[in-house]
């Protein structure tokens, strides 16, 4: 493959893989979704519903930047909580519950209670107090989706306040530590991006998502 490039990427899958089977292709997840990626996928996947941001890949970023080989810190523990709620079904729940499937297309922006807990993130100052911030970390259920955004902003920004020692530590060759990394996963774009995972879930019938 030439490069990560929308193009690119989607010329080396029409390359490697049949017409038929890329035509059965109804959703497809990658750890840079975008409405480029979106439009080119479509043109050889003509059947394709959802792009999705992938889940796993923060929780790799993370684990690289503060983790060694033997041990992940019990805030990588945590991240993969937070993350494998997008994998998550409620079956009393529709799709709809989160709106349509987001293509980049319309604007999502955050509320400003969503833009005050993702300022925390950064500054680990979570207004809501010790205890509060504890309970969310001891009763976190990753059994269940996020029901809101809302929800997975809080859930990063008591994440950075109770395991604080985690987020001073910086990319390899990059001036990003791994609080603005988390704070950046909370951009509404990649929220929404994330978000399709329950959507296009939520679609499935049960026993099948």
């Amino acid at each position: 493959m030439a490069s990560e490039k929308a193009e690119d990427v989607c010329m080396a899958l029409s390359e490697m893989l049949p017409a038929d089977g890329l035509g059965q292709v109804q959703f497809l997840s990658s750890d840079c979704a975008s409405t480029k990626l979106y439009a080119e996928l479509k043109c050889i996947m003509p059947n394709l519903q959802c792009l999705a941001l992938d889940p796993i890949h923060l929780c790799i970023v993370y684990e690289q930047l503060v983790c060694d080989m033997a041990e992940k810190t019990p805030g990588a523990v945590f991240v993969r909580k937070i993350m494998h709620k997008f994998n998550m079904v409620d079956a009393s729940l529709p799709s709809q519950h989160w709106g349509h499937f987001y293509r980049g297309y319309d604007s999502r922006q955050l509320s400003q209670q969503e833009q005050t807990r993702r300022t925390y993130i950064e500054t680990g100052a979570f207004a809501k107090g010790k205890t509060r911030k504890l309970e969310l970390v001891a009763e976190m259920d990753s059994s269940k989706p996020f029901l809101c955004r809302l929800e997975f902003i809080e859930a990063l920004a008591a994440l950075a306040a109770v395991f604080n020692e985690d987020m001073g530590r910086k990319v390899t060759g990059a001036n990003q530590c791994i609080s603005h990394i988390l704070w950046c996963a909370a951009d509404p774009d990649r929220a929404e991006w994330y978000f399709n995972n329950q959507r296009f879930r939520h679609t499935l019938s049960h026993g099948l998502s």
